[in-house]
């Protein structure tokens, strides 16, 4: 079968020889070296987030601001990397490495020091573009630079350090944090960076050549405002669109992004058709193993971030677990997916044309099995009761990474290799946005579906205790009541960090009971009125035991039951995953 590359590069061979490379030499290394960019951008897009608390504090920094420290980085990252594939292409994928290496650590460096909400923001965007620049070259240099034999060995490296990296960003971020490591407190999170950044320059210098295909055509480089406005367009109503309440206005964006993405496909057909080189290589397109495995990586890719997302939350705010916890919790998946990235090659060969659709079922196995834990949980966490099935879950992942990126770039070779790298990378990162926007909503739809059932379940348990505390029951059904409200109104607020009106309510008469009871203590209790301060220490007693024990068991409650039908969803996304990839071809046998 003849290439994109074979076609348009007469006189070249289709693989770039690695024999005559520095990195065949040392082939693991070179692997070692480029997976810090995919493994530092895995881990900063979810270490932010168990800072947030700290960074607010210490910066003053409002809720929007901490949203764009979370959204400006996945923003920046996702928009640039079919320009940054193309550019390892144009010129070379080790100076664009090095190139986004360095920014990376400049900026992780400058964000560790940043002294206002705005000034952490842009870092944080420098910091997406710099991880937007690395992460294709990382598939360039294994696809071009490795021998063929190796290849699949490599990308199963890079599949295991991806499914390390998922945890590693809470569990590090929560470590650091409650370690006050050198009293830097949130700000150790980025420093982190600067001597693995440091070790990687280091690395790409001593390791990786910058060997570039021959170019007989300009390149297109003029389209690239329109795909990455395009993209950003269309990303950001799914990364900032449930915070912001879903206005109007975001979805005329998103309807843009998509008019500018098509405009920029019609560019690149008239680019090819006036002799430029594309910025996209629409040809790779008539792959049919490119096309479809691009597809199922999307759909995969969709239920994968927000899972962890959503179980995170679970933990975190149902149980109250700390994010050290939620992280260690989540050891098992990691664990399967380094088993089945080893393993990646020999069960794909044996699975044949089913090597994907074998991984996403056992991914729905997995994500069926935790539904049904999650159902059967009670109010108390026991964290290592999920380990089979997030081990199953783990060994899914591994064994679909590698092989999916191995046979999406099979037929990639020569000066397309940036292209199809930036694709790949691409298809990730929308499938993902596409998981956390629509999955997640239907999560926190759920959730407060199910916050006044969970309340309810919860006052009628807790019902014996409250009226032991001597008040009457007229007062102790006006306080459920409002803690009733309260609740409901926590759980279907847009912004979980922002007081509702019932909630605040609710705090000061908390507060006004706590003054008189410590003025009035032991007096007026045969009083028969619940508005006195006869009563305020009993009420005291009942407001805290809704919030001390009824609040804990109804969070639990309420987030489990969300959880349990958002992973029902993810079942149906990982079996429409693996029929999808029944469509795939028979891979190609190495001769």
């Amino acid at each position: 079968m003849t290439t994109v590359a074979e076609r348009d590069q007469p006189g070249t061979t289709p693989h770039l020889s690695a024999a005559t490379r520095r990195g065949d030499r040392h082939p693991y290394l070179v692997v070692c070296v480029v997976l810090v960019a995919a493994v530092v951008q895995m881990v900063d897009v979810s270490i932010i987030n168990v800072a947030v608390p700290a960074l607010q504090s210490d910066l003053k920094a409002s809720t929007s601001s901490t949203q764009l420290v979370v959204a400006g980085y996945q923003l920046a990252f996702a928009c640039v990397l079919i320009v940054s594939g193309r550019l390892g292409d144009l010129m070379g994928s080790r100076r664009i490495f090095l190139l986004g290496m360095v920014l990376f650590t400049a900026a992780s460096a400058a964000c560790g020091a940043a002294t206002s909400p705005g000034a952490l923001v842009a870092f944080r965007v420098v910091q997406g573009l710099a991880s937007g620049l690395m992460y294709p070259q990382a598939y360039s240099v294994v696809q071009l630079r490795i021998p063929e034999e190796k290849r699949r060995q490599a990308f199963g490296m890079v599949a295991a350090s991806l499914g390390l990296a998922t945890i590693l960003g809470p569990l590090v971020g929560g470590l650091f944090i409650s370690w006050d490591v050198a009293g830097l407190g949130w700000r150790a999170i980025f420093y982190v960076n600067v001597p693995i950044g440091l070790a990687a320059v280091a690395g790409a210098l001593l390791l990786l050549d910058n060997h570039r295909p021959p170019r007989t055509r300009r390149m297109d480089i003029s389209s690239a405002p329109l795909v990455v406005t395009g993209m950003f367009l269309l990303l950001f109503p799914l990364v900032r669109g449930r915070e912001l309440g879903w206005p109007g206005w975001l979805l005329w964006m998103a309807a843009a992004g998509c008019a500018l993405l098509a405009a920029f496909v019609l560019r690149q057909r008239g680019a090819e058709r006036s002799g430029k080189l594309p910025l996209l290589e629409l040809g790779l397109f008539r792959d049919r193993g490119f096309t479809v495995g691009l597809l199922v990586i999307v759909v995969f890719f969709a239920g994968l971030p927000v899972y962890a997302l959503v179980f995170t939350l679970y933990l975190q705010i149902g149980y109250g677990a700390s994010a050290l916890t939620a992280g260690v919790a989540t050891l098992p998946f990691a664990l399967g997916t380094v088993v089945a990235s080893a393993l990646s090659e020999k069960v794909s060969d044996r699975l044949g044309r089913y090597a994907l659709g074998v991984p996403s079922l056992v991914m729905a196995i997995g994500m069926g099995a935790l539904a049904w834990q999650v159902d059967r949980a009670g109010a108390e966490l026991h964290v290592w009761s999920y380990a089979p099935m997030l081990l199953v879950i783990g060994f899914g992942l591994g064994l679909f990474a590698p092989v999916a990126v191995d046979r999406v770039l099979a037929g990639i070779h020569g000066r397309d290799a940036g292209s199809a790298s930036g694709a790949l990378a691409t298809s990730q990162q929308v499938g993902g946005a596409f998981g956390v926007a629509l999955i997640g909503m239907a999560f926190f739809t759920f959730v407060g579906d199910n916050a006044l059932p969970a309340a309810d379940a919860a006052l009628r348990q807790a019902r014996p205790a409250l009226t032991a505390q001597g008040l009457p029951g007229r007062a102790v059904d006006q306080l459920s009541e409002g803690f009733r409200t309260c609740f409901h109104d926590r759980l279907t607020a847009a912004d979980s960090r922002t007081l509702p009106a019932s909630c605040r309510a609710s705090q000061q008469q908390k507060a006004q009971d706590s003054a008189v009871s410590g003025g009035h203590t032991g007096q007026g209790k045969e009083t028969g009125d619940t508005g006195g301060t006869g009563h305020a220490g009993t009420a005291g007693k009942v407001r805290a035991e809704l919030t001390g024990h009824v609040a804990p068991r109804a969070l639990s409650d309420a987030y489990g039951r969300g959880l349990h039908r958002t992973l029902l969803i993810e079942v149906g996304v990982y079996l429409v995953a693996a029929l999808l990839a029944l469509l795939l071809p028979r891979p190609r046998r190495t001769e």
